[in-house]
């Protein structure tokens, strides 16, 4: 089973105009890291992600309208770090797995509930 990893994002908090005067400057973005099998199993995280523009940073400011996918995910996985997205995809790894093959299940009828006939 070949999982796939991917990250989507549903929002961008930016500040109007910050204390250099740029306008747009991204501060929070709030993501969803998924992973599938492709055969219909699959889990997912939500969260968000702070970030700071620091104008004495090696990194060169950009500007909201030439933002792209990449730029965001960038940010976010720097944000997180490696150790906490390999424990993200070990997590989905096992509830995928757990989907294929369970081990659990829930009953919704209670034992006391239950017409024993009398």
């Amino acid at each position: 089973m070949a999982i796939t990893y991917a990250w989507s994002f549903s929002a961008l908090d930016v500040t109007i105009e910050n204390a250099e005067g740029l306008a747009d400057v991204v501060y929070t973005i709030h993501w969803r890291y998924s992973a599938t099998d492709g055969e219909d199993h699959g889990a997912s995280s939500i969260g968000t992600s702070s970030v700071t523009y620091d104008p004495e940073g090696p990194d060169p400011f950009i500007p909201y309208e030439d933002l792209t996918e990449a730029d965001i995910q960038g940010w976010v996985e720097e944000d997180l770090g490696e150790e906490r997205i390999e424990a993200m995809q070990g997590s989905f790894d096992t509830q995928i797995a757990e989907q294929i093959n369970p081990t659990t299940e829930s009953f919704s009828t209670m034992p006391w509930n239950e017409s024993n006939g009398a």
